[in-house]
């Protein structure tokens, strides 16, 4: 995918952080209007952060009991916010910063430098979009297949209709979408005959951390950031490290 679109995808990601501290803001103005209490609690707590910066330096040989007896105050001070808190039946994190999603706070990454699952599944939502499948599934999709088209008159050898193979066929892609988000090793595999007949190979896609060195083995194609290989009998192509 092209680096401009993975920074848009991060711009919007610092868009909702900012969007979630404006919101945290504005609940603490709505509690401390309710609750005057409350903001003088935190208002005292901040004082308290700045007087113990202020004795430590005035006082370094006294840095642990100071910083004890501070500590000790913000227990106190923290304490008396959650009585009022409960007394107030504020609901519970209604103080907390709310972010879309809890494992990297709307960052994108990880603490050790990974893409987050979120952050993944934004990037395959852009590739989607780019690729247009969306209007092609909104004709072509299981709600709009008719299986009536497919005669009900059973083969003599296989003794089955072309209409309940195709149900057949249907009932097992539905399963495989169903647990499409699963990572079980899972694929399904469709032949098809005629003069040129071929293998369709589908399975869970896993899409690379970083840059990869891509094997392919036939004559290479490449179509903006798609990679393909065609060889006399199969065709495989890769797009943002999804095969």
């Amino acid at each position: 995918m092209r680096e401009s679109k993975i920074r848009e995808i991060l711009v919007s990601y610092q868009k909702k952080r900012d969007k979630a501290e404006s919101e945290l803001e504005l609940r603490k103005n709505d509690v401390y209007s309710q609750i005057p209490e409350f903001k003088k609690i935190d208002d005292e707590i901040s004082k308290v952060g700045l007087q113990l910066a202020k004795l430590v330096l005035q006082n370094p040989s006294n840095k642990e009991n100071i910083i004890s007896e501070s500590k000790k105050k913000m227990d106190e001070l923290k304490n008396l916010k959650k009585e009022l808190l409960v007394k107030y039946k504020v609901p519970n994190g209604y103080l907390e910063i709310q972010h879309d999603c809890n494992i990297c706070k709307d960052k994108g990454f990880l603490d050790n430098g990974n893409k987050c699952n979120c952050l993944k599944q934004e990037i395959i939502n852009e590739a989607y979009k780019m690729s247009n499948i969306s209007r092609m599934l909104e004709k072509e999709n299981f709600s709009t297949l008719d299986t009536s088209i497919f005669s009900s008159e059973k083969d003599p050898e296989s003794n089955i209709s072309p209409q309940q193979n195709m149900l057949q066929i249907v009932s097992i892609c539905e399963s495989f979408v169903l647990d499409f988000d699963k990572d079980n090793g899972e694929r399904i595999i469709m032949t098809f005959d005629g003069e040129k007949p071929f293998l369709l190979v589908e399975e869970t896609a896993n899409i690379e951390d970083e840059f990869t060195v891509i094997p392919t083995y036939g004559e290479p194609y490449q179509l903006m950031d798609t990679l393909g290989v065609m060889t006399n009998n199969s065709l495989n192509w890769t797009t943002n490290g999804i095969e």
